[in-house]
């Protein structure tokens, strides 16, 4: 079977940047009206990680994919974004991520879950196959 992804999906082409943070705004939003509405089994806190292009490389059935995604949350455990198109629950994934301070770090992760968010943008949250120091990748308070 071939991979899904002919080519590289970017956001930068779909929507702007200003759409692409009202629409997290509006997905954020609704995340936390349903949380208040109904108790949440998340067991840990996720922070804001609005990273406008993230590496990501997913694999699938032996072949890789490299898309550019536009990141939404960050915890300890996994990482929310943006996407143009879907992708499949369970598959494997490398995330690159940037800390405060620009430094690169490669993380492994499987995708837990993708939503259709407006068009063809998905909502798409992926678990971290180890967690990482959440306050190595925020900014820190003042």
């Amino acid at each position: 079977m071939a991979w899904p992804f002919s080519k590289a999906l970017r956001i930068k082409g779909k929507l702007d940047r200003a759409e692409v943070d009202r629409l997290i705004n509006q997905l954020d939003f609704q995340s936390q009206c349903h949380e208040r509405l109904l108790p949440s089994s998340r067991r840990q806190k996720r922070c804001p990680y609005r990273v406008p292009a993230i590496s990501m490389v997913l694999t699938q059935n032996g072949q890789d994919a490299t898309l550019i995604v536009s990141g939404r949350n960050l915890s300890t455990n996994g990482l929310g974004f943006l996407l143009a198109g879907p992708v499949p629950e369970g598959t494997a994934c490398r995330v690159r991520l940037v800390d405060a301070q620009g430094q690169e770090e490669d993380v492994d992760a499987v995708v837990a879950h993708c939503r259709a968010a407006k068009g063809d943008l998905h909502s798409v949250g992926v678990k971290f196959t180890r967690s990482i120091d959440l306050e190595r990748f925020t900014p820190k308070s003042r």
